[in-house]
């Protein structure tokens, strides 16, 4: 009799025991819950200076490239665009050395020219903004809007080298020994930071590295590459600030860099040069381990891990076969 009721003791404090453990993960499971909301959807609490520069100059700039813009269309974001360069000027050692601000001032520039020709007098908004550029320059950047021929642009693709470009780039998994160097891929991110952003805000920074010592840490924590760890000897980190973007935009910093890593891995591929992308898994330990290998600021959400380098001579590619169109289209 006693005898059963010890076993019905130890099998009740095993039990509790379990009970208690699930317990203990589910408080610990909610507290990083909790953290990861928190991280991924407040996006205030930053100095949006330099996001309202970028903002409210693609608004005059989108209002310029339309068709029949209404006259005088934009004095009143214009005027906030100035207030905003003279609060950046005033905060701001060097404001030429920055995008936002030769972006600004450049849109700008075009704006007023624009407005001055179509008869409206924004005499006191020119006042400022010479006086801006007296004082501290503008390193001019493209801006306004160009009319291009739509039917010789296109005849100056040629569809079938264009299709075989997009179809002939494969995950490439097996490299060269070798670093790619600092020169070639500056070449690779100019080639993709044609990718489309959001308003032209362009949030996405690149971190990238060849130190083997580097690389050997970040294989040791991105998930997937078991197998070919050792295979990978240049890694890119795409991330993407959460500051450029406003409170009814929360985790479209994740749309932006997917778009951005599209146009990385063709990028990669224009240059001869193989690359593999890699899921990192949001809030996880994988994920953390790799914006401190990186010194990657908080404010900004990792989208993906991207392994590159020369590719091996011969190399095997998965078939990987598409599904066919029908498959995902839907027409409504």
């Amino acid at each position: 009799m006693e005898k059963n009721e010890n076993k019905g003791r130890i099998k009740m404090l095993r039990k509790v025991k379990r009970q208690m453990k699930s317990v203990i993960e589910g408080v610990a499971l909610r507290k990083k819950q909790k953290m990861l909301f928190k991280q991924e959807f407040q996006v205030g609490g930053y100095d949006r200076n330099e996001v309202n520069l970028l903002l409210l100059a693609h608004s005059l700039e989108k209002g310029m490239g339309i068709n029949n813009p209404r006259r005088g269309f934009g004095i009143e974001k214009a005027t906030r665009l100035i207030n905003e360069i003279s609060i950046y000027v005033a905060r701001v050692k060097r404001p030429i050395a920055g995008y936002a601000y030769n972006e600004a001032m450049s849109v700008l520039g075009e704006y007023i020219q624009f407005t001055v020709n179509s008869g409206v007098d924004i005499s006191s908004l020119i006042d400022v903004y010479q006086r801006i550029l007296e004082e501290y320059g503008i390193k001019q950047v493209n801006a306004g809007y160009t009319e291009i021929d739509v039917d010789a642009l296109y005849n100056s693709i040629d569809f079938q080298s264009a299709f075989h470009f997009m179809e002939s780039r494969h995950s490439i998994r097996s490299f060269e020994k070798r670093p790619v160097s600092e020169a070639e891929m500056e070449k690779v991110l100019e080639t993709a930071s044609f990718a489309p952003s959001a308003c032209n805000r362009q949030p996405i920074k690149v971190f990238w590295t060849n130190n083997s010592n580097s690389v050997f840490q970040i294989s040791k924590c991105v998930p997937g590459n078991k197998g070919f760890e050792d295979d990978i000897p240049n890694w890119a980190i795409v991330a993407v600030d959460r500051t450029m973007f406003g409170e009814q935009e929360v985790l479209q910093w994740y749309v932006n860099g997917g778009i951005y890593v599209s146009y990385l891995v063709q990028a990669f591929h224009a240059h001869k040069l193989g690359s593999c992308i890699f899921q990192i898994p949001i809030g996880t330990d994988c994920a953390k381990d790799i914006q401190k290998v990186a010194d990657i600021p908080n404010q900004y959400a990792i989208v993906c891990a991207v392994g590159y380098g020369y590719p091996q001579h011969i190399v095997k590619c998965l078939a990987a076969a598409r599904k066919p169109v029908s498959d995902y289209e839907v027409y409504f």
